[in-house]
């Protein structure tokens, strides 16, 4: 007994503090199987915090509105609305754009240069001449000339030396169409229309030959009684009029006027 109060006696502060550390340990033991037991204000019912149920909350607005939007869509028939949703339910699928038909134009990528269409002209529709068509043309070589009426100003009148050309040719050598039956008159009436050169003739009824009274405004008798129009052929004169001569390609044909026997050749 001495012993126990001795012992007590020694130890009394480390009695004393035994218990109050048991109440301290029992008290930190309760505080925590509260905490535990009672839910955490922070938690909703479900064991989320309030900003995700809040977040929860609107994708769930959103997922209901866009669920009426796909029904209306639907029931109203609306292609574009359609295949809008169709799109977005895909989720990540590749979306695979069709390739334009046959005839028609694919879109250019944005931002890039529409490719140009092709200016190359089109083959012409002319057709190309025919071997006969490209052929030159066959041709003679016909001159008029009025050089012995100026060697002969004196029996001319007045008027008539101011419409005279200077070097005494009316139409200088030129290449004249040759047709098939013409004669020399149809050559000098062609190359004086084709030249503006005004030509004088009477036909022969009957007969229809035709006789050169004036060309270029100079008429027979203006240079005297002897005086008129004469032509030759590669050189030669013939004896009868130039209606009854016919015409070859490559003739060489001379209108003169003359003043007198002799004075041409």
């Amino acid at each position: 007994m001495e012993k126990l109060r001795r012992f007590c006696k020694t130890y009394k502060m480390a009695l004393c503090a035994v218990p109050v550390i048991l109440a301290v340990l029992m008290g930190v033991w309760w505080i925590e199987g509260q905490q535990s037991a009672s839910p955490d204000p922070a938690l909703s019912e479900n064991g989320t915090s309030p900003e995700e149920s809040r977040i929860f909350s609107e994708n769930s607005i959103f997922s209901e509105n866009q669920s009426d939007s796909k029904n209306q869509s639907a029931s109203s028939g609306d292609p574009d609305l359609s295949e809008k949703d169709s799109g977005e339910s895909a989720g990540d699928s590749p979306v695979v754009s069709p390739s334009p038909e046959k005839g028609e134009a694919a879109e250019s990528p944005a931002g890039s240069t529409p490719a140009e269409p092709d200016k190359t002209p089109a083959p012409s529709a002319v057709p190309s001449q025919t071997p006969a068509q490209a052929e030159k043309k066959e041709t003679c070589t016909l001159s008029i000339s009025c050089r012995t009426a100026l060697a002969h100003l004196d029996g001319l009148d007045p008027g008539m030396r101011e419409i005279l050309p200077a070097d005494g040719w009316i139409l200088p050598a030129a290449a004249v169409v040759v047709q098939p039956g013409d004669t020399v008159f149809d050559v000098l009436q062609r190359a004086c229309r084709e030249n503006g050169i005004p030509l004088e003739f009477s036909v022969t009824p009957g007969t229809g030959g035709a006789y050169i009274e004036g060309i270029d405004n100079l008429y027979e008798f203006d240079c005297g009684s002897l005086s008129g129009w004469k032509y030759k052929v590669n050189g030669v004169y013939p004896n009868v009029g130039c209606s009854s001569v016919a015409v070859q390609p490559g003739d060489t044909i001379v209108w003169q006027y003359t003043c007198r026997d002799g004075d041409v050749s």
